[in-house]
């Protein structure tokens, strides 16, 4: 669905064995998109400024799973679309 959109999706973490295990986990899945996986700090990325779209932090999403979803419904809606 993602690449059907044209999303390219970016994933950081600063560990390295955090990122090659879910290298490992996407090669093993033929059905899933293909990820950028990038070993880096937050508080360094080499990225330019607004080279993205959308940030997701998966702490966010962990905080709203032990809750309620409406809350994600709501930061979506005041997202905007790209173009």
């Amino acid at each position: 669905l993602c690449v059907a959109a044209g999303l390219h999706v970016v994933n950081v973490d600063f560990s390295p064995i955090a990122i090659e295990a879910m290298q490992q986990i996407q090669n093993s899945d033929t059905g899933a998109m293909r990820n950028q996986w990038l070993v880096t700090d937050i508080r360094d990325m080499p990225f330019q400024s607004n080279s993205f779209d959308l940030v997701i932090d998966k702490g966010t999403f962990d905080v709203f799973e032990a809750s309620s979803l409406p809350a994600l419904d709501q930061g979506t809606q005041s997202s905007h679309a790209a173009g």
